[in-house]
């Protein structure tokens, strides 16, 4: 209908006006066709993974928004195989793979073979450092000579500002501009990436698990070809000695082997447990209360009254962690310097539902 009447017949094309709210919908289904075939492929062995490190589960491809990282052996038949796959995805999704923009990187490989990818997928070899997003790629340590050109074009830049770079880190109440420190910030992430590799359960921090950690958890003395394992080493030791259990519901932790009392395990604190099976903590809590069974032991009823005071010790960890933030990060300066007490803690709201989600609804203190 056109203008109150009938026009006919009217093609439809493919394609969305720039801002329509269904394009990056649409994007994303076209991406899960991508991912998924690529999954197939690995799982028909029609395409092998790279070699994996002590057993943990390997990447085949990464996306970021339209770019996409695929890691592959290098054998020819597992090359053609994905060639052939990426021919079939443009195809169906009219999708195109911008050659231009594209890069191979080969390990050590013969130059026969070498030639024999180029000449299969089209896309020219690049060697490391390079850039993506803006940001180099190294490959190995990244030395300090790579870095003196980025490192020059910052102090031309804070030329002007020298003598007041002091002043400019002060939050703006205090007459600053409120721009945290680069050492602070650079601290705070290595912490952050340390802790996830010790504890988080994913894809990706499984393999840096593997690749970093002895079965037993602790650090590996070293790893030569890590741009980032020198900076984990360095902050190693202070996550370990400032790391605390938090036990909210108590279905993740082992009531035997984990260190959930005061730093310590239950197999720690007593000489001989035998073979103990499998056993959550959440089995001695009761509507957030501990239930402990009666014992006759002296030590086992020691070890009670220590658990007894877990919940207690939780909750003076936060309060001691929130004093020494202060002077690290203004948005928990500001929670600290409100009338916090045991009883009522002035939180910002995503912390606050962080704290609430772990202690699973808690009554013994009120977040507010």
């Amino acid at each position: 209908m056109l203008n109150g009447g009938s026009v006919g017949y009217f093609g439809v094309g493919r394609g969305l006006r720039q801002g329509d709210p269904i394009s990056p919908m649409l994007f994303i289904i076209a991406e899960e066709v991508l991912c998924r075939g690529l999954t197939n492929l690995v799982a028909k062995k029609r395409l092998k993974a790279l070699n994996d490190p002590c057993g943990a589960a390997t990447l085949v491809h990464s996306l970021f928004t339209d770019d996409i990282f695929i890691f592959s052996n290098a054998s020819i038949r597992y090359v053609k195989n994905l060639k052939l796959f990426l021919s079939k995805y443009e195809d169906f999704s009219g999708q195109k793979i911008n050659i231009e923009k594209s890069k191979i990187f080969l390990g050590p490989i013969t130059a026969r073979r070498k030639q024999a990818i180029i000449d299969v997928l089209k896309i020219p070899v690049c060697n490391f450092p390079t850039k993506y997003m803006g940001m180099k790629i190294f490959k190995g340590r990244v030395r300090k000579e790579a870095l003196l050109p980025i490192l020059d074009k910052i102090k031309s830049r804070l030329a002007g500002w020298k003598g007041n770079l002091e002043e400019l880190n002060l939050p703006n109440e205090e007459g600053g501009l409120g721009l945290r420190r680069l050492r602070d910030m650079n601290k705070a992430t290595l912490c952050s990436l340390a802790w996830r590799i010790k504890h988080e359960k994913s894809l990706a921090y499984n393999f840096l698990r593997a690749r970093f950690l002895k079965r037993n958890g602790s650090l590996r003395p070293g790893y030569r070809a890590s741009s980032i394992w020198p900076g984990i080493r360095k902050v190693w030791g202070l996550i370990v000695a400032n790391e605390r259990w938090m036990v909210g519901n108590g279905r993740k932790i082992d009531f035997w082997k984990d260190k959930w009392v005061n730093g310590f395990s239950v197999q720690d604190l007593m000489e001989d447990t035998g073979n103990q099976g499998p056993l959550t903590i959440d089995r001695f809590i009761t509507s957030f209360q501990w239930n402990l069974p009666p014992v006759q032991s002296s030590t086992i009823t020691d070890i009670f009254v220590l658990i007894k005071g877990v919940f207690e010790a939780e909750m003076e960890g936060l309060m001691e962690g929130l004093m020494h933030a202060k002077d690290m990060d203004f948005l928990a300066r500001d929670a600290a310097k409100s009338w916090a007490s045991v009883s009522n803690v002035a939180l910002p709201g995503h912390i606050m539902e962080l704290l609430s989600r772990d202690a699973n609804g808690r009554p013994n203190y009120r977040f507010t």
